[in-house]
């Protein structure tokens, strides 16, 4: 089992906590040398903010009615409540960035009733395939089950394998702003 698969299992597992400076060692998949991703609140690296923020506004927010690219950046600037929301996780190898995620109240507008929600999971396509998205992920997680969430929810249009082999289930359907979009859950007590 690689490293990245290890980390992910001891995550579910409790065995690691939350997420402030977390240091992983995976190796590349191009490569047999290590690699060192520390997983880093955002609020605590204002300096990497402009680029994520970046990121998230020409993958999603300039598709949405009143975002810009100021608003990503404030929205990455938030420190989290004693909910832990909203809280993200950038991904840091180096110096560079290479992939984030969040953890939101809200975000499907049609959707209210449910949350919390993984959101803005984003890893630049030169870094993919690497774990890096898992490893985003499974931070959020982790940070949703520690502040006593039972269950925690996403929506993609086109990226639901990705979760699946992450453990979500698939909840149903919907359209999305004219887009299908598949609706999943994560049951945060399945890996106590």
């Amino acid at each position: 089992m690689g490293d990245i698969h290890r980390f992910a299992a001891a995550v579910r597992h409790h065995s690691i906590r939350p997420p402030e400076h977390r240091t992983l060692r995976t190796a590349a998949s191009q490569g047999s040398f290590l690699e060192i991703v520390q997983l880093i609140p955002s609020h605590t690296v204002p300096e990497l903010i402009p680029l994520v923020a970046g990121w998230l506004y020409n993958e999603w927010g300039r598709h949405l009615p009143g975002r810009s690219l100021e608003t990503a950046e404030h929205a990455l600037r938030q420190e989290p409540d004693p909910r832990g929301l909203p809280s993200t996780l950038i991904a840091i190898e180096g110096d560079e960035p290479v992939g984030v995620a969040r953890l939101v109240e809200f975000d499907l507008d049609s959707r209210p009733d449910l949350g919390p929600w993984l959101a803005s999971v984003y890893v630049p396509a030169d870094k993919r395939s690497r774990g890096t998205g898992t490893l985003v992920c499974s931070g959020i997680v982790e940070i949703a089950r520690q502040r006593g969430y039972s269950t925690l929810y996403l929506f993609t249009p086109d990226r639901a394998p990705f979760y699946e082999r992450q453990g979500w289930e698939v909840v149903g359907y919907q359209l999305h702003r004219g887009v299908q979009v598949t609706l999943m859950k994560l049951d945060l007590g399945a890996f106590d």
